[in-house]
């Protein structure tokens, strides 16, 4: 029996999207291509595969992007995931101090 409300499935894993957080006063997420090719300087990018979400501030981004990145991947976390997801944070430029996370970056996103 259908209802009139929206059936959301929580603790869903199979999922891989790129969302870019970007703006100064005004700061907004959109979901772009899962390519390396969507990465630039500017911006903070947060690469979600289910049970991890990879945040990743690029050199050049703002302390609001940055932020608003976090508090959207932790949402992503609690409202999607039941709280089962784990969240990482690569900067951009000292990727090689991360490398088990870029190693999972490129498994997702292709060779940089």
């Amino acid at each position: 029996v259908a209802s009139g409300f929206n059936h959301v499935d929580t603790n869903v894993y199979n999922i891989l999207r790129l969302l870019r957080v970007k703006g100064k006063k005004h700061v907004s997420a959109t979901e772009v291509e899962v390519s390396w090719n969507s990465f630039n300087n500017g911006d903070v990018f947060l690469l979600d595969m289910g049970k991890t979400i990879v945040q990743w501030n690029g050199p050049e981004s703002n302390k609001g992007e940055r932020l608003k990145a976090v508090l959207l991947a932790q949402d992503i976390r609690d409202r999607e995931r039941g709280g089962r997801a784990e969240i990482s944070v690569v900067e951009g430029g000292h990727e090689k101090d991360t490398p088990e996370l870029l190693n999972l970056m490129t498994v997702a996103l292709g060779p940089k």
